[in-house]
């Protein structure tokens, strides 16, 4: 990866998320003996916490995911209790999910076992470090959710 070692600053952010996000699945033993979610389930029970009845398509289009791969996993978290799935009267096809109570305590133990794990790693940054890198992700995230990744790179 030579423009990395050239000092390229793009490339340099790259590699650092490339390699973020694979850390990023760490694993943790969140209601393991409860349930059989997968970790990643756990940003689409977020979704769903602060927007709730909303559809597979409307999800994927706000994770840029195939819609055949949340679908899978709506159907999953609806088996596991964490999700209720109901139906549109005006059209049977239209389906909206919520969270139930079992899915708001998966939640909730998550986002204690992320801000626990999140904690120790931020242990040594000073408030002002971690305002800057968390004002620093909001911008970069906002990015993202305005680009067309399934538009061609020119």
């Amino acid at each position: 990866m030579s423009s990395y070692k050239n000092n390229d600053s793009t490339e340099q952010i790259a590699h650092e998320l490339a390699h973020t996000f694979r850390l990023g699945t760490f694993k943790t033993k969140i209601n393991e003996s409860e349930t059989n979610l997968k970790w990643s389930t756990y940003l689409i029970l977020d979704l769903l916490a602060e927007t709730p009845k909303l559809s597979a398509d409307k999800i994927s289009e706000i994770y840029h995911i195939e819609l055949e791969k949340v679908k899978k996993q709506l159907k999953d978290m609806v088996s596991e209790g964490v999700l209720r799935v109901e139906t549109s009267i005006e059209d049977k096809k239209s389906k909206k999910y919520s969270l139930t109570e079992s899915g708001r305590y998966f939640l909730k133990k998550a986002h204690q076992a992320r801000h626990k794990i999140y904690e120790s790693l931020l242990d040594e940054w000073s408030e002002a470090e971690r305002l800057q890198f968390s004002g620093l992700i909001q911008k970069f995230n906002g990015e993202l959710n305005k680009t067309d990744f399934m538009s061609p790179v020119n």
